[in-house]
């Protein structure tokens, strides 16, 4: 089954938007095929394991040879992003899977991985499918700022840890291929990714990093290609501080992680307003969502001290 594409012209490459839609929802997770000019191919971020089947299919319509697709270039190992990478591998056996060193031994051996993922995401996990496990001879571990080429077409990987710190993110042209390392673009409307163990000093310097190369566009994983990225990048930097702010003072007023969710929403109506979103493209899985990230920031805060929620203001 054909999944539904958007067409992107980035530098000399084309990018086509692949909507992994999963269990009929619709713009929640990309996956980004990058053609170059003579036709070699990277997928960035395959996405859960789960509908991997027309995720191949789709690549190859577009390609029309499985040989082209040179690269699986994982932002970070969640199964949302990475879960389908050994599936992928079957239908295109000559790809390299580029993953952080932190993150290559859960894709070897995925189990701990699936049971965090069980323990975090329950029935959600079950939805995105178990993860395969990879022979490490398919994988590459990239430095920063390596340069990827596709017949004249150069992807740069970036590492931006903060929301995992296995993070990377890739750069192409003008549009950086973000992950979950610049938030959500849901509903036109910016949310945080931020679930436990997020880091918010090491988040705040990844958007710095993003920044200074002063990117226009950004590809969200979820969801879609907007600009600009300045501004975008800008807001997302302002979001996370102003959430911890207002977490550390909740904290300080004796409200429990368990009630955080509640009293956020009072604030700021960031809660409801992601719910509706995710209900009104037929993702209810992926409501809770909103609440783990608030959760992050809390842990974060309770972890490290109220002297990081400010970083750099």
């Amino acid at each position: 089954m054909m999944l539904d594409v958007e067409e992107y012209s980035v530098s000399s490459a084309k990018v086509y938007l692949i909507d992994r839609s999963i269990k009929g929802s619709h713009g929640i997770i990309a996956s980004y095929l990058v053609v170059g000019p003579r036709g070699e191919a990277a997928v960035i971020d395959p996405g859960p394991s789960r509908g991997h089947e027309s995720l191949a299919d789709t690549i190859f319509h577009l390609l029309g040879d499985k040989g082209r697709l040179k690269y699986i270039l994982l932002t970070h190992i969640h199964l949302d992003h990475g879960g389908g990478a050994g599936d992928l591998l079957e239908y295109f056996p000559n790809a390299s899977i580029y993953v952080h060193p932190r993150g290559a031994p859960h894709l070897i051996d995925p189990s701990k991985l699936w049971k965090a993922s069980l323990e975090i995401l329950g029935d959600t996990a079950r939805l995105y499918g178990e993860p395969k496990p990879i022979d490490k001879g398919h994988l590459h571990i990239p430095r920063n700022e390596e340069s990827i080429s596709l017949d004249g077409a150069t992807i740069t990987v970036l590492y931006t840890p903060g929301h995992a710190s296995h993070h990377m993110s890739y750069i192409l042209g003008d549009t950086v291929f973000a992950g979950d390392s610049a938030g959500t673009f849901q509903c036109s409307t910016l949310y945080p990714t931020t679930p436990f163990p997020f880091k918010l000093v090491d988040a705040i310097s990844s958007i710095e990093r993003m920044r200074s190369l002063k990117p226009r566009r950004i590809a969200y994983a979820h969801f879609g290609i907007h600009e600009p990225a300045s501004e975008l990048l800008s807001l997302y930097r302002q979001l996370l501080l102003d959430l911890a702010e207002l977490i550390w003072r909740l904290m300080r007023e004796g409200v429990g992680v368990e009630e955080l969710a509640s009293h956020v929403d009072m604030a700021t109506g960031m809660v409801s307003g992601y719910k509706e979103c995710m209900r009104s493209r037929g993702a209810e899985y992926m409501a809770d969502q909103i609440e783990q990230s608030l959760q992050g920031i809390y842990r974060f805060l309770e972890r490290f001290g109220p002297q990081h929620r400010g970083v750099a203001r």
